[in-house]
């Protein structure tokens, strides 16, 4: 019944509803329905006038709770070539690197790639020593 309703819901009225979507996604990965969640989350990346780095963060916390890290590791690949992203999908990323391997260079390189592509934005120059603070305190982000 559930999924009926979310399956008109994204292909009806609501098809350019992002949090529809998520959470249709999220109602199959209840129910271990991973590569339908994948297929909903490539027709979220299609959508023209949507938060790109929502979608692509949701995306990768999704592949890192069902795939592990490096399914995670190739979507961010593909999410630094697509040009609609902010600093905000970088951030995301160097934290995971941190948390799950404690690996502070490749976070960082991350995070330096991100500076990089976003010169200027002081918002990720904020979250770069928030990531800086909790690696020299071994704290968690």
């Amino acid at each position: 019944m559930c999924r009926e309703i979310y399956c008109r819901a994204v292909n009806g009225p609501m098809n350019d509803s992002v949090i529809i979507h998520l959470c249709y996604s999220d109602f199959e990965e209840s129910f271990g329905n991973h590569q339908k969640c994948i297929e909903i989350f490539k027709k979220l990346l299609t959508f023209k006038d949507a938060d790109l780095s929502v979608i692509y963060i949701n995306y990768m916390r999704h592949l890192l709770r069902t795939l592990g890290i490096e399914e995670v590791r190739r979507v961010f690949k593909n999410a630094r070539i697509d040009n609609r992203v902010d600093y905000r999908v970088y951030v995301w990323a160097a934290q995971q690197e941190y948390r799950i391997d404690h690996n502070a260079v490749v976070s960082l390189k991350i995070l330096d790639l991100a500076v990089k592509r976003f010169p200027g934005d002081l918002n990720l120059l904020q979250d770069f020593f928030k990531h800086l603070k909790c690696i020299h305190g071994k704290g968690f982000i």
